[in-house]
């Protein structure tokens, strides 16, 4: 959470004999950026929302700002009287084939 959010993994991967895409090898370079606008929802309790957009990704070498993948989502905070959580899920706004439209994501704990 803090990255991509609703995206499982992302950087390069090995390419099968057939030419598609096989495991996830991971890059040597990251790059990435988040807008968020956070809004009370429930004051006295603690509880706001947030809608957000992710940009990033990750490379073997350098940095290719032509492909850099996206999300966009929405969640809920709560400073809950065990420690700070977070909801979140995140839409995957360019799926690539084979991956999953987007996903939840939860953290309890500091990082809000």
């Amino acid at each position: 959470m803090g990255t991509l959010r609703g995206q499982r993994d992302i950087g390069p991967r090995y390419k099968n004999s057939d030419g598609t895409d096989g495991d996830l090898i991971g890059g040597l370079t990251w790059m990435g950026y988040s807008v968020e606008l956070v809004f009370p929802l429930i004051r006295n309790a603690g509880m706001k929302g947030v809608l957000f957009y992710d940009t990033g990704n990750a490379w073997e070498s350098g940095y290719d700002f032509g492909n850099m993948r996206q999300t966009a989502g929405v969640g809920v905070r709560w400073y809950s009287p065990i420690g700070p959580l977070r909801l979140e899920y995140g839409f995957v706004l360019d799926q690539r084939a084979g991956e999953s439209g987007g996903r939840f994501e939860f953290t309890l704990g500091m990082g809000i």
